[in-house]
């Protein structure tokens, strides 16, 4: 079992089912576990990061459940600190 594997359990048995992101050639491992569990793990594809991010925050806004999002750090970065002054509730999966 590879990291990338784990984290996708790890976030199923925290009741993750809905995680937002563009995928990319740094996070080929990650969507590859995504796709391993595809009944158990919905994959919302956003057109760039910020979009990511913003469709997060919705989901967050409007179940009452933390929004993930996956992004490439220095876009990530952007996007949680403002939703930090938000005070919404964001998971911020990025690779490096």
């Amino acid at each position: 079992m590879r990291g990338a594997d784990v984290l996708v359990q790890m976030l199923i048995n925290y009741g993750v089912d809905v995680l937002f992101g563009v995928p990319g050639d740094t996070n080929v491992p990650f969507y590859e576990a995504l796709q391993r569990r595809q009944r158990d793990i919905e994959h919302v594809m956003a057109r760039d990061e910020r979009s990511a991010g913003y469709m997060a925050d919705a989901y967050a806004r409007l179940t009452d459940k933390p929004g993930i999002f996956e992004a490439p750090p220095a876009r990530a970065r952007c996007t949680r600190c403002r939703r930090w002054r938000n005070r919404m509730l964001l998971l911020c999966r990025s690779s490096c």
